[in-house]
């Protein structure tokens, strides 16, 4: 069973469409890369998969969830679906606890707090740290929280806007590690925006190019070419 169909989808803001006619299915622990110039309408693209934002047409299946629309945040989660917008999930006022706690509400008080342990368990240098306020990390700690909160809420279709931007090197290569660790371990299926081809090359089975709003190129067998692209291929 797919775990994602989307057919002849079209969204944007209010009259506005941004983008128009994305269509593609995935099966569970497959990863799709989004990539596309700014303004190609990527994020946008997300948003409404992830329910934020209203269809304008076509059709959209998530696990359980069907055309949702201007959905609750928990009630993604509870349907087994993270989204994770390019801010991260860190809150500067909460603690790592506090996360957690809220990363785990749908789940039961057991479940919970097993759970709460899998996602420190991903980062112990984070339990040191279980009653700091998030606003006074390091960079690298943040995404450290964000990747314990995704691992804490047990979802198997993650929705990730650009789970590496503006971070250093060494953080892009180990949150890149984290990611491939995941799907290779845990079967989990990931929709990803990503701007920097290596990470989408080293993540993606298939990869969905957008240009203007429109489908410009789908590549459906990304570990067979991926000696081939560049570039310039992708988003010329």
């Amino acid at each position: 069973m797919n775990i994602a169909e989307v057919h002849t989808l079209s969204g944007g803001y209010g009259k506005n469409t941004i983008f128009r006619d994305v269509s593609f299915v995935l099966k569970p622990g497959e990863v799709l890369a989004i990539l596309g110039q700014n303004g190609s309408g990527k994020s946008t693209l997300l948003k409404t998969l992830a329910g934020l934002l209203p269809l304008q047409g076509g059709q959209v299946r998530l696990n359980t969830l069907n055309n949702a629309s201007t959905l609750q945040p928990h009630r993604l989660v509870e349907a087994g679906i993270s989204y994770c917008p390019q801010a991260g999930l860190v809150l500067p006022e909460l603690s790592i606890q506090e996360h957690l706690l809220l990363a785990t509400r749908h789940l039961g008080e057991s479940d919970a707090r097993i759970a709460r342990q899998e996602g420190l368990s991903t980062f112990p240098a984070l339990n040191d740290l279980l009653h700091q306020r998030a606003g006074t990390f390091s960079g690298g700690q943040r995404q450290q929280l964000t990747l314990a909160i995704l691992t804490a809420q047990r979802t198997d279709l993650w929705l990730l806007d650009e789970p590496t931007a503006g971070l250093a090197p060494d953080l892009v290569k180990a949150t890149t590690e984290f990611l491939h660790q995941r799907v290779q371990q845990h079967h989990t299926t990931m929709i990803l925006v990503e701007h920097d081809l290596d990470v989408a090359l080293a993540l993606a089975d298939r990869i969905l190019v957008l240009r203007e709003g429109t489908v410009a190129r789908m590549i459906d067998n990304v570990q067979a070419l991926e000696q081939q692209l560049d570039h310039e291929q992708i988003y010329n």
